[in-house]
């Protein structure tokens, strides 16, 4: 990932990772960051 405008939720992907994916026909997605749940 590039960016990301907060407002819009839109991600831009690297040019480099854009190449990638098209190279191998894939689509990126993101996902929310991983939070670890512990309990007590």
């Amino acid at each position: 990932m590039d960016r990301q405008d907060a407002a819009t939720r839109e991600v831009v992907f690297s040019a480099f990772l854009d190449a990638f994916a098209r190279h191998w026909r894939v689509q990126p997605r993101t996902r929310a960051p991983y939070r670890a749940r512990t309990t007590n």
